[in-house]
């Protein structure tokens, strides 16, 4: 499940793989060049506050506070 033994900070990670993160957002970050991946995940997914500087962070925090604001808390 988790690829990487990595701390992950963003409240929209579900898991990794090898040079691969999946969040709520899809398949959002896979290279083949390990350092790559390193910094990336380094400066937004497993940064405590740099996750809310990845752009589908930002996007799947409007569109949960929308459904909020909707009264469309549940998925039903």
């Amino acid at each position: 499940m988790h690829y990487s033994r990595r701390t992950w900070c963003c409240p929209f990670y579900r898991y990794d793989e090898k040079n691969k993160v999946h969040c709520e957002g899809g398949s959002v970050f896979c290279v083949r060049d390990k350092s790559i991946f390193a910094a990336h995940a380094d400066k937004y997914c497993g940064n405590a506050k740099g996750w809310r500087l990845c752009q589908i962070a930002v996007a799947l925090e409007e569109f949960y506070e929308k459904r909020e604001r909707m009264g469309l808390d549940d998925w039903t």
